[in-house]
């Protein structure tokens, strides 16, 4: 094992450890262990990007809990088509972030972050287009066009933006401090989803089908106002040859893998838990996702200094098993108390895992290959979602639910037991 082969299970502490807005944009980490410094994780810089994810994620959250409404409610047509729009969306945003990961790194995530939040803002009030009736007439087949560029433009955008803010927050937050700094982070990610997802459905029948769409376009500009007022400075020209223009970071991609396995199981979960609940005759399954949010933001807001202090593996290893644990509560789940319990403890592993292998991947990537591999993480989530989908759609068909969600418990153990064995031959 090489003299850096601790990095998932030791904090990293280096040049950068100092911290401040920037810190952290020209020097390599060194992955020692060490205890956290007590440099300052709230600073300017850091409020104004959570404060900017939470606008990004309410938005792409509100806009992704009513396309299918939009698609099958508002335009009359075939829930294929809805699956279509959605997994459109993402294709999209996958086949993009790499491209963008290399652009990040050469030009600054301040830069693309502003033009993914107005992409993003384009794309969202497209689909406002579209559920207000304009150029509802103009289709190819039985898709709107007018749903086409929207899709193309906001997944363009959701990599831009997500990306960016990943890459920028990685130059922000100190080395010593910060498994505890990027879970914290991830508090601000949970609040945007956390609002988005429950101001959609309302907004959608109580105001009207353009409603959620042209209220994530607004999420969106003020995403890219605060993008605005993020300290910054001009790009450097140190290690150019390392900004190469396709954003595949290899060093990350192991970690990337887990964080991959980890978006499988839950896309499973997201998509099939209400129509198993439903089907188990659970008055109220949604409660699983109240439970999940609550357990995530207090798991983020305890964790992140563990992962400083005892190393990543001590927040992987239990997420990882707090994941598969819930899953399969879920398998053999015949009331509401017991889906309480499987959200309470999956939104929890979930949470730790999340955020640890975030911190893992910035402790692995030098700081001028750090939009590559937030790009290349991105790309895992892209991946998880896309493939979670279509696979628990099969499987549930085939298995049923119960064996589903038993089946889907492996798939984050396989991700931890591969980022053993990597860590090990390292």
């Amino acid at each position: 094992m090489s003299s850096n082969g601790d990095e998932v299970a030791k904090p990293s502490r280096g040049p950068e450890a100092s911290g401040g807005d920037d810190a952290g944009t020209s020097t390599p980490d060194r992955h020692q262990a060490s205890e956290p410094s007590r440099a300052m994780i709230f600073s300017r810089a850091f409020i104004l990007l959570g404060a900017a994810q939470v606008g990004q994620n309410l938005a792409i959250t509100m806009i992704y809990t009513c396309l299918g409404l939009l698609v099958v409610v508002r335009l009359g047509l075939n829930p294929s088509v809805a699956g279509v729009v959605i997994g459109g969306l993402f294709a999209v945003s996958l086949a993009s972030r790499l491209a963008i990961g290399g652009i990040v790194d050469r030009r600054g995530p301040r830069r693309i972050g502003i033009v993914g939040a107005a992409c993003s803002g384009t794309g969202a009030l497209l689909y406002a287009g579209s559920a207000a009736g304009i150029a509802g007439d103009v289709a190819i087949g039985d898709l709107p066009l007018v749903l086409i560029p929207a899709t193309i433009i906001l997944g363009v955008g959701y990599a831009a933006s997500t990306t960016s803010l990943n890459t920028q927050l990685a130059h922000t937050v100190p080395a010593g401090r910060r498994g505890e700094a990027v879970a914290y982070y991830g508090v601000f990610l949970t609040v945007g989803a956390g609002i988005g997802s429950g101001a959609g459905y309302p907004l959608f029948e109580l105001v009207g089908p353009a409603a959620p769409f042209a209220g994530a376009g607004l999420a969106y500009a003020w995403s890219a106002l605060l993008w605005l007022t993020v300290p910054h400075r001009e790009e450097s020209t140190v290690e150019i040859e390392g900004r190469r223009r396709l954003g595949l970071e290899r060093s990350v991609l192991v970690p990337a893998a887990a964080m991959a396995c980890v978006l499988f199981a839950q896309a499973t979960a997201s998509a099939f838990v209400p129509v198993a609940g439903r089907e188990l005759g659970v008055p109220n399954p949604g409660v699983y996702f109240i439970a999940f949010s609550v357990a995530a933001l207090t798991s983020r807001a305890l964790t992140g200094r563990i992962a400083d202090r005892r190393g990543r593996l001590a927040t992987i290893v239990p997420g990882a098993i707090l994941q598969a644990s819930g899953l399969l509560l879920v398998s053999v789940a015949s009331e509401s108390l017991a889906f309480v319990v499987a959200g309470l403890v999956v939104g929890a592993g979930v949470a730790m895992l999340q955020s640890t292998l975030q911190t893992v991947t910035i402790d692995l990537a030098r700081p001028e290959r750090r939009g590559a591999a937030m790009a290349t993480l991105g790309a895992s989530f892209d991946v998880g979602v896309i493939v979670g989908s279509v696979v628990a759609g099969q499987l549930a068909h085939v298995l049923g639910y119960s064996q589903l969600f038993r089946v889907t418990s492996l798939v984050p153990l396989a991700g931890l037991v591969l980022l053993l064995a990597w860590r090990r031959l390292r």
